[in-house]
Order: C-alpha cells, then structure tokens, then sequence
C-alpha cells in the first residue's frame, strides 16, 4: 500500500479515522483518543471494515449526518455502510453495487436530497437514492451536451469567463462533485481535464460551463451552505493565492488573497 495515496477520512468530531488502500479491500477505523493535555492524540485501532473484494479502496465519503459511508475500489464497485449509533467505529454493509465497468473518480452524497452521485472514467455520472441505493439516472459526459458554437459573452458571469465547446469524442470525467440544491438543485462537476466546471440540473440539463483557467488541486473545492441555505462554493486558486468564491449558478461572487 502507498500511504501517500490512501484515502482517509475523519468522523465524529475528529474521534474516528477511516483509512483505505488495503491490497485485501479492508479499511481500517481508528480511534483518535485525545491525551490530558489535549494537543495531541493516542491512535488505536478499533474496527476492520471488510469489502471481501480484493481490490484498495480509493475513495471514501460520508454524509453531513454521518449516518451513510460510501467507498470504491480500483475496480469501480461501490459499498454503501450504514453507521452503528451506539458504536460510532462500526459500521454494516448496505449495498454492494457493481453498476461501473471503469474505476470511479469522484462520489457526492446529499441525505437533504436523498441521493448520491458518481463518476466513472468513463465519464458515466449515475445518480442513486438514499438509503435503498437505487439507480434513479445516468448519463454519459463524453456525448456532444454544448451547443455548436463559441462565445464569451455571458452577461450573467460577473467577472468571468464562459468557453463553450463541443466534446464529441473526448474522454472527460469528473475530478469532484458537489451536489448543490440552493437556490436551485444541480450537480456541479469539476473537469480537471478541461480546468472547468460544469453545471447540470438534477435531471442532466445542461446549464453552463464555467471556465476556471486554473487547475485545482485535490480537494480544493469546498461547498459552504449559509445562514439563508444558499449554497457557495470556495476554489482554492493556486495560480493567484486566492480563494474565489462562486454560488452554484456560476458567477464569482468574492475572491479572498491567502497570505
């Protein structure tokens, strides 16, 4: 296993830890246990998570609630777990879904919508429900979804840019996903091929592409959901140091220097 590359993930305030990349499919939980003095943490393990797949895991998410964990292998199965409440380092087996041929590269849930998405590298995004982990649509990103023309004209976009192209044969998919559903449902997909965003409403219209003209490093996307549960997101833009901040229709709204 490479450490470097293994996926984990924090739960419960920081006291659990979820770490995958196992050649035999297990992920391993840890109890990060704090010591007297508060600044640093003993480690234990307290659970193994078998897949009975022997294939890493690579990508671990759970929900807001923490009550559902979703992981996948090298081989694009899927594991939906549910959490035991009164063991929060154990979790059971939900689902075991092997709808994807290709490895998955990117999973969102939202338990507000009671769905959760994925993408293959395929460019197959699928969209399931919670908890009975049915397959409800999907749909290909590699068809021709822009129309056939350019422009970089989009009154709406504030200070930015919109390219608009045509896949046609080109293999895209999704880097991460952020399931966005205010002040309007939709499915936000950073393309890291194309260093873009595109915005689709829940059923896959097409709504926009928003062209970043930066790459963006592994999880330098972060949604944030205010006070009126309006949904922004925050980009970490390597290039100038800053932090642009864009509400799910596309527009940059602020852009914060990070010292």
């Amino acid at each position: 296993m490479n450490i470097s590359l293994a996926p984990t993930l924090t739960y419960d305030k920081g006291n659990y830890m979820v770490l995958g990349g196992f050649w035999n499919g297990d992920m391993l939980i840890y109890s990060l246990d704090e010591l007297g003095n508060k600044k640093d943490k003993t480690i234990k393990i307290v659970n193994i998570i078998s897949t009975n797949d022997l294939s890493p895991i690579t990508h671990i998410k759970i929900d807001f609630s923490e009550t559902f964990l979703i992981c996948t292998n090298t081989i694009g199965t899927l594991y939906v777990f549910t959490i035991n409440n009164a063991n929060k380092g154990e979790w059971f087996l939900n689902k075991k879904i092997q709808d994807n041929q290709k490895e998955i590269t990117a999973i969102a849930i939202n338990e507000n919508l009671n769905i959760f998405v994925t993408c293959d590298k395929d460019g197959i995004i699928n969209i399931y429900t919670l908890p009975k982990c049915k397959l409800i649509n999907s749909y290909k990103l590699n068809e021709s979804i822009l129309p056939k023309y350019h422009t970089t004209n989009y009154p709406s976009f504030s200070r930015s840019i919109s390219n608009i192209y045509i896949y046609n044969s080109l293999n895209i998919y999704a880097n991460e996903i952020i399931i966005s559903q205010s002040p309007l449902p939709c499915i936000i997909i950073h393309i890291g091929s194309r260093k873009s965003l595109l915005i689709f409403s829940i059923n896959f219209h097409f709504i926009k592409e928003v062209n970043l003209n930066y790459e963006i490093v592994p999880n330098g996307i972060k949604k944030y959901t205010d006070y009126f549960s309006k949904d922004y997101l925050f980009i970490y833009n390597k290039n100038e140091s800053t932090i642009d901040v864009y509400d799910n229709r596309g527009p940059v709204v602020e852009s914060y220097q990070c010292n």
